[in-house]
């Protein structure tokens, strides 16, 4: 098949268009406040524990089997491989530009991760007419793009790579513990401080939690929290006004509110870590666990935290969660041949049900229909959280190093996602169009949006949020020229890679 340079270019803009109005609509109705924070907050908990999930099972077991495991494998590679020079190159732009030293991790971590979940998947389902890639072909598409994302999903997540974001804000941190130790010293050894948990903003009349700050005891709990790699934040109480951004923070602190994504948490963890004279709640922002860790019982909670062992079991945790199980028992599944003749029709013998399908069919319909929602509820977020974002003031000479960041990801970026996709292609390491494609426009991709919420999760409620100005101007910038940069990588790969 052949196009001409007018159809690339026309293929290659339509489903930007069409991202970019989902993008818009969820802007707008942000701003009408008809999704509000709230009802942002129920939504993306729906995609990140159900929707989401569906998608990835459905598109690796129908699409994926073991002879696609060299495939899988390659992606993995080439994960790490954009993950590193994303990482690479934020470190580069750190030490040739102004970036603030309080958004050092952070644009290293934009860097790193990049928005592979929803807007590859929706590009790839845009052009499955026929046109260039048949339902089929675009369908095992997506199916890769899940699979990056459940490699980006482990670094952030099951490594903890997420909480790299809170060194940028060891200052405040500091201050904070300075602030509530000041307190401590004003209002005697025998004081009760009163703090809001930095998670419970959903109820304006939420009950407040108190410590005892008697005998200068917070200070050597802030230390064991620390020494089992949790991160946990309070706030002292106080009655003012906050900005709209602020009212954002506080409903997002709980849950993660994005999609998809590019390695999101939802839902949160309460352990209390009782001493002798002080009751610090601790908050962790996993998917579902805490029931799961109701069940544990004294003794072995004991012995994590005695052998340090938190951290190991906040790995394994992330295992259980919805979003990883998706894409973990998809992935089982469809590398067991007898396994996935259950769920899906394969070339492997395998009883089947009165109407001539797979016996557990009707479990693939319900996931791939339930998936369906995933991308587009996405988007619309993703206008939403767009939306929401304000610019209080920006680091003098910071626009620079946005503007080279935005080079480094939507420019360098698809340079050398051309090249290594040439170089495995010559090796043979890639052997379909759509594996070629797919790894293209996946280094063309900007920031992920899911740094939003980590981000969120440490910033003070009150002060300034320097923080996330500097990652607003980050996604202003990226996603001012996205629709140019992608549009051109996606005609060359079209006329030039893929030779139409």
């Amino acid at each position: 098949m052949t196009v001409s340079l007018g159809e690339a270019i026309y293929i290659a803009l339509k489903p930007i268009l069409k991202i970019y109005l989902i993008i818009f609509i969820g802007f707008i109705l942000a701003r009408l406040n008809i999704i509000s924070l709230a009802n942002s907050k129920c939504i993306s908990s729906v995609i990140v524990n159900c929707l989401l999930p569906c998608l990835t099972f459905s598109k690796i077991v129908l699409y994926i089997s073991w002879k696609d495991i060299k495939t899988v494998g390659v992606i993995i590679l080439s994960a790490l491989v954009m993950f590193a020079f994303g990482a690479f190159g934020s470190l580069v732009i750190n030490k040739v530009s102004p970036v603030p030293k309080h958004f050092f991790w952070g644009l290293i971590f934009a860097g790193a991760f990049p928005n592979i979940s929803d807007i590859p998947i929706a590009y790839v389902e845009s052009i499955s007419n026929g046109a260039i890639f048949s339902e089929e072909t675009a369908e095992k598409g997506t199916a890769y793009s899940c699979i990056f994302l459940f490699i980006q999903t482990f670094m952030t997540m099951n490594l903890s790579c997420w909480k790299v974001l809170g060194w940028d804000f060891k200052d405040e941190m500091d201050t904070d513990v300075n602030d509530i130790e000041s307190n401590k010293a004003n209002t005697g050894n025998d004081a009760s401080i009163q703090v809001r948990p930095e998670h419970d903003m959903n109820d304006s009349h939420s009950t407040l939690k108190s410590f005892d700050s008697s005998n200068g005891r917070f200070s050597d709990d802030m230390e064991k929290m620390g020494s089992h790699d949790r991160i946990g934040r309070t706030h002292t109480e106080i009655s003012s006004s906050h900005s709209k951004l602020n009212e954002s923070l506080h409903d997002f602190n709980e849950k993660e509110t994005n999609n998809n994504g590019n390695g999101q948490f939802e839902g949160d963890l309460t352990s209390e870590q009782p001493s002798k004279s002080s009751r610090i709640t601790r908050y962790i922002p996993y998917s579902q666990t805490k029931h799961f860790f109701k069940k544990i019982n004294h003794s072995t909670s004991n012995f994590v935290q005695k052998h340090h062992l938190g951290w190991f079991s906040d790995f394994l945790l992330n295992f259980i969660s919805p979003k990883a199980l998706g894409c973990l028992l998809g992935i089982i599944v469809a590398l067991i041949p007898w396994l996935q003749a259950v769920f899906s029709t394969s070339y492997v013998h395998v009883h089947q049900a009165p109407d001539g399908e797979a016996v557990l069919n009707f479990v693939m319909d319900t996931a791939e229909y339930l998936g369906q929602a995933s991308v587009p509820m996405g988007l619309l977020l993703l206008g939403g959280s767009l939306a929401r974002l304000e610019v209080h003031r920006m680091s003098k000479g910071y626009l620079t190093s946005a503007v080279l960041f935005t080079i480094l990801e939507l420019v360098l970026g698809p340079i050398i996602g051309v090249l290594w996709t040439n170089r495995l292609y010559k090796i043979n390491w890639l052997d379909t169009e759509i594996e070629k494609f797919n790894m293209i426009i996946t280094w063309a991709m900007p920031c992920s949006t899911s740094q939003i919420y980590y981000t969120t999760y440490f910033t003070p409620v009150n002060g300034p949020h320097q923080q996330l100005d500097c990652l607003a101007v980050l996604y202003i910038c990226q996603y001012a020229v996205l629709f140019i940069s992608l549009s051109i990588t996606v005609t060359y790969g079209l006329k030039v890679n893929l030779g139409l």
